[in-house]
């Protein structure tokens, strides 16, 4: 992908590779940034660890130059509201299947019953967008 995007791969001195200006050094979990600490601030460790493993120091610098800190926090916030937005179109659904059912329920009503439980998942889901770690 990242030759697709028209980028060049080369080795490094300094680090495992180079794409642009930017060293990247690949290791398990217990590599460190020894090799590349003298690489400049474009260098970075690519490690493999598991959520758990996250603590609020560990930043992540994106493409933007933008630093966004990582931690469980997020990932505990997002998969809450996972299970809330199942549990908004489950119930609603039911809800609405029975009232069609039994005859309260118009298939134009069920239709707005639809739209209305799918903007409340939408609305539910971009609290995350909301979201700081304390």
């Amino acid at each position: 992908m990242i030759k697709n995007a028209g980028y060049h791969i080369f080795y490094s001195k300094k680090g495992d590779f180079e794409v642009g200006d930017y060293i990247f050094e690949i290791g398990g979990k217990n590599k460190t940034m020894k090799q590349i600490k003298d690489a400049g601030e474009n260098a970075y460790l690519v490690k493999e660890i598991t959520a758990d493993q996250l603590k609020p120091q560990d930043i992540v610098k994106f493409y933007t130059g933008d630093k966004l800190a990582v931690d469980g926090d997020i990932i505990d916030e997002t998969i809450r509201i996972i299970y809330q937005n199942f549990w908004i179109a489950f119930g609603s659904d039911i809800f609405g299947v029975a009232l069609g059912a039994l005859g309260y329920l118009s298939p134009l009503m069920a239709g707005s019953l639809h739209i209305f439980h799918t903007l409340g998942i939408v609305g539910n889901s971009s609290r995350i967008l909301l979201f700081s770690p304390q």
